[in-house]
């Protein structure tokens, strides 16, 4: 059991068995006064958060305002990472949670430090018709519990949600450095620590890693992330979204301005989205396409659509939100991974993609491949499928394809299409930088 693991629990049973034996004490009229109270503290510590975290994000630090001072320390975090958009409503998230969290302290100490002993003055303990107390001590107990479920929920919730995504951002960290080289600088640059190089025996630079320091904390919350506990408070996480989330004013495809939801969850869901993704699109170099083109009989794709399918489960658990934070601000953290798969995911709907049926592309092309011959009509359908896809070509570019993946009569046909699809998009650079490296892919 790690630090936060007993923090959380003990944050959780204290307040329960407090309340249980203030409940005892003072009877159930008082108890129920001390619960309504609790309520009415948590209302406006849920209600002025908001208000008050933009009042202290305004407040002057050295020769800029906190939300700026914040947001230059998220968008230094994540260098790679085009955040600019979300920095400031990022930087008012985490504020928010802070201020939520002090206010519910301090509401709970003027209710009871100031409100309870006015109002009990009012509440008197329940008597019969003879003039005896009846306190109800047991019935008293059980409104003390729920109080003091209600106090440790309130934080737990609150403080397990901020560790479960700074333990999910582990977990991307992880993820990283896990793929390769590349993957293990990408990782360095996910959480903006100084990558080191120890050299080894012979005189060479080791791999890069991160600070060890740095992965022992990063490893206490990945450990209470996979606990029960923390696993356990994330099945209730909604509260925590309605506390962390923030609006912020953006630019629609259409030019509108418009506003939209951030929280600090699906954002950090983008983070290790993209990190899970990248883990699975490295994989595609380790298919033969060569054996596959080359075998006898009906190839076997179950490698690439087991790839592929990986990662239509990862966007199918993706929520709604981050899949737009992908699109619009992370794909600069998947450039910055220099990983052999580059996909622009800015260019991608995450919405309407499908990673399978992209697949399907490929097998038609390594089926063209098979073939003695290609007609035109076929070349152009499987070239226009190519160019229209943002997954396709990448993916193509990362793996070992034969030279000789098409026969000459082959290339030439292709090559024909592709004169005329470079004639029809001659005023598109983006098309006409895919027909570039299409033509270098198949060897023409």
């Amino acid at each position: 059991m790690n630090y936060i693991t007993l923090a959380v629990i003990l944050i959780t049973i204290l307040p329960i068995v407090s309340g249980i034996l203030l409940g005892l004490l003072r009877g159930w009229r008082r108890a129920t006064l001390r619960l309504g109270l609790i309520l009415v503290a948590l209302i406006l510590a849920f209600s002025l958060c908001g208000v008050i975290s933009k009042s202290v994000m305004n407040i002057q630090v050295t020769d800029k305002k906190l939300s700026a001072y914040l947001a230059d320390m998220i968008k230094d975090s994540f260098p790679q990472a085009d955040l600019s958009n979300i920095a400031v409503a990022l930087a008012q998230s985490l504020t928010k949670i802070v201020v939520f969290l002090l206010l519910f302290s301090l509401f709970l100490f003027l209710t009871w430090a100031i409100a309870y002993p006015i109002c009990k003055i009012f509440v008197k303990p329940y008597k019969d018709s003879e003039g005896n107390v009846k306190r109800r001590r047991l019935i008293g107990a059980a409104i003390g519990a729920g109080q003091g479920l209600i106090v440790g929920f309130a934080f737990c919730i609150i403080i397990s949600g901020l560790c479960f995504q700074v333990g999910k951002i582990g977990h991307a960290v992880n993820t990283l450095q896990g793929l390769s080289d590349a993957g293990v600088n990408a990782s360095a640059q996910v959480v903006n620590v100084q990558a080191f190089a120890d050299e080894d025996k012979e005189g060479e630079p080791a791999q890069s890693a991160i600070d060890p320091e740095l992965m022992k904390i990063l490893n206490i919350f990945i450990d209470y992330s996979d606990s029960s506990t923390g696993k356990f408070y994330d099945a209730f996480s909604k509260p925590f979204e309605w506390v962390s989330s923030v609006e912020m004013t953006v630019t629609d495809e259409n030019g509108e301005m418009t506003t939209r939801k951030i929280t600090l969850s699906g954002t950090v869901a983008a983070v290790k989205g993209v990190a899970d993704m990248a883990e699975q699109l490295i994989q595609l170099q380790d298919i033969d396409f060569q054996g596959i083109i080359s075998a006898d009989g009906k190839p076997n794709f179950d490698e690439l659509y087991d790839v592929l399918g990986k990662l239509d489960e990862i966007k199918g658990e993706l929520p709604d939100e981050a899949k737009k934070t992908i699109t619009d601000t992370l794909s600069g953290l998947a450039e910055g991974m220099d990983l052999p798969v580059d996909i622009d995911f800015g260019s991608i709907d995450l919405d309407e993609v499908s990673f399978s049926d992209e697949g399907k592309i490929i097998e038609d092309l390594c089926g063209y491949a098979q073939a003695e011959s290609i007609t035109k009509e076929q070349a152009s359908d499987i070239v226009d499928d190519i160019l229209d896809s943002n997954i396709v070509l990448p993916a193509l570019q990362s793996v070992d394809l034969p030279d000789d993946v098409l026969s000459d009569e082959q290339k030439d046909v292709v090559e024909q299409v592709l004169d005329a699809k470079a004639d029809e998009y001659a005023d598109d650079p983006d098309m006409q930088s895919k027909i570039e490296k299409l033509r270098d892919l198949l060897g023409l």
